[in-house]
């Protein structure tokens, strides 16, 4: 049956889209990871406790303070950390091993509820804040087919 008029239809996803569309909406934005200081107690990147922050990806903030290098410049900050571009696909080059302000930061809808402060970042790098719906695409990844 050929195509005409008034007929759908329906493009297939090219593999790229079909990855973007499975991602967590944090691994489509960073933009928490250009906009705030991500400032933590210095004991956090002491080679002596487990799982530390990597001490190359810090720089001192104070006494008894680091922060994660670039979140602490006044103009266009970036954590050294962030793999990628805002707003696309991004990634954390130390995400296991990160500090507690990341580990803490919750994403808009994520439990749930909207977050302002990722609103508040998103806005800053021009993205719209992130809806329920953003979050439909990677859950239905993680439902097993058959």
């Amino acid at each position: 049956m050929g195509y005409s008029p008034g007929m759908s239809q329906i493009q297939p996803k090219t593999p790229l889209e079909a990855l973007h569309e499975m991602l967590h909406p944090c691994q489509k934005c960073g933009a928490c990871c250009s906009f705030f200081r991500v400032s933590f107690y210095w004991l956090e990147a002491d080679p002596s406790v487990d799982n530390p922050v990597p001490i190359e990806y810090t720089e001192d903030n104070g006494p008894r303070f680091r922060c994660m290098k670039g979140t602490n410049k006044k103009h266009h900050p970036k954590c050294d950390a962030l793999s990628g571009s805002v707003g696309e696909i991004v990634s954390c080059m130390i995400y296991t091993n990160r500090p507690t302000p990341c580990r803490e930061f919750t994403a808009s809808y994520e439990n749930g509820l909207k977050e302002p402060r990722c609103d508040e970042a998103r806005a800053k790098h021009g993205l719209k804040p992130l809806t329920k719906d953003d979050y439909k695409g990677w859950l239905k990844s993680l439902t097993p087919t058959e």
